[in-house]
């Protein structure tokens, strides 16, 4: 707080007492005490907010590898019940053809239409899982961007913070001598 004794001898040529100007000084000092950030308190603040962020990328890597795990196993799920199904069809199929055996020719053509129904059925249900799955892929890059933009932010933000922090600390310091 530079000199005190300079501070109380400016006041008292202004018209303040001894004793008032000594205890402007005294509030002063102890209102700046009481406010001011250390420098302990900023690095302590700094590395809370490392943390957190740190932690914060770690959960969202968790919760990205959960995601993908999940996509996979649906995925796998998906092409197991689909072999499935296809193989029941096979299966019925070659079933229907040992039962057939007088109307073969009509009954060929009702099971080249039916095989080409399913056919186009299970082609679409592929072209509709692929496009799900490039939909999903799609969601991941842009929650992957949102992600990344509000982290930035976060570091942006808490660096600004700091920064005015600083200042105003540096601007009392500055102002208090």
């Amino acid at each position: 707080m530079g000199n005190e004794i300079d501070y109380v001898k400016i006041l008292e040529e202004k018209g303040f007492t001894r004793e008032s100007a000594e205890v402007q000084l005294k509030v002063i000092k102890e209102t700046i005490m009481d406010n001011a950030a250390t420098k302990k308190d900023i690095s302590d603040l700094n590395t809370s907010i490392r943390k957190d962020m740190k932690d914060l990328g770690t959960e969202l890597r968790k919760e990205m590898k959960n995601m993908d795990s999940d996509l996979r196993t649906d995925m796998n799920n998906l092409g197991v019940e689909l072999r499935k199904e296809m193989k029941d069809l096979g299966t019925d199929l070659r079933q229907e053809m040992k039962d057939l055996g007088t109307d073969l020719r009509k009954e060929m053509k009702d099971l080249d239409k039916n095989i080409s129904h399913e056919i186009g059925r299970v082609e679409k249900m592929v072209i509709e899982n692929t496009n799900n799955i490039i939909l999903l892929r799609n969601d991941m890059g842009h929650l992957e961007t949102r992600i990344i933009n509000k982290v930035g932010g976060l570091i942006i933000g808490s660096t600004t913070f700091l920064t005015a922090v600083i200042g105003i600390a540096g601007a009392i310091l500055k102002y208090a001598k």
